[in-house]
């Protein structure tokens, strides 16, 4: 999804500085070699944002499913070796992003 449509659909652009990886999981082969990263910063808007971020590794090249890295949106990948819900826990991410100096 390019950022002129995620603009035009009324979502805030991403701040200027780069998120901070707060935490990071391999995911093993589901859906393909990967991690999941957890990911915290401030949008555009002034808002604080900790959300989930899947990359995947696809025939060599890495591929990004879900872009939107400051939509607080929240992965979770099917059970199974390794079992990963998410990169970090829910009750830990505040304390990280803030340990992180994010927040």
């Amino acid at each position: 999804m390019c950022r002129t449509h995620i603009e035009l659909a009324g979502a805030p652009r991403p701040a200027a500085d780069a998120p901070v990886v707060i935490s990071s999981a391999d995911v093993g082969d589901q859906p393909a070699p990967g991690r999941l990263l957890t990911v915290c910063g401030i949008d555009a808007l002034g808002n604080r944002f900790e959300s989930d971020f899947l990359v995947l590794r696809q025939d060599g090249k890495l591929v990004v499913p879900y872009p939107v890295y400051w939509s607080g949106f929240h992965i979770k990948l099917p059970e199974g070796p390794p079992p990963v819900t998410s990169a970090a826990a829910p009750g830990d991410r505040l304390a990280m992003c803030k340990a992180a100096g994010v927040f």
